[in-house]
């Protein structure tokens, strides 16, 4: 006789509803703080700084305020920057990497 052990649907089912509730909580815009989309695990991955504020102090860029800043990542001295200090291209790259990583963290992938 044949026999189909179902035990192991449910457990199945279980877990393709907590993904479907976690895509859910990631779906559409959020905003990220760098630090956490640059966590630690994502910089001794892929540069040469163990934290995204380190990478920051050695940088040779200088700036006072958030939109100082925000024209800093804008520059092509800065992607120079990313690709002598990580396996990044550019700025942009990196980014995405990031936040593709931070997606499949957040999903539990």
């Amino acid at each position: 006789m044949f026999e189909i052990n179902m035990e192991g649907l449910d457990e199945l089912q279980e877990n393709l509803d907590d993904l479907e509730r976690r895509a859910e909580e990631v779906e559409g815009d959020h905003e990220v703080r760098l630090d956490e989309l640059l966590d630690e695990n994502f910089m001794n991955n892929y540069t040469n700084y163990v934290t995204f504020d380190e990478m920051i102090d050695e940088s040779e860029f200088e700036f006072e305020t958030e939109e100082e800043f925000e024209g800093v990542l804008e520059t092509d001295e800065w992607n120079v920057f990313i690709e002598n200090n990580s396996v990044f291209n550019s700025w942009d790259d990196m980014v995405k990497k990031a936040g593709a990583e931070w997606t499949a963290k957040n999903l539990g992938l």
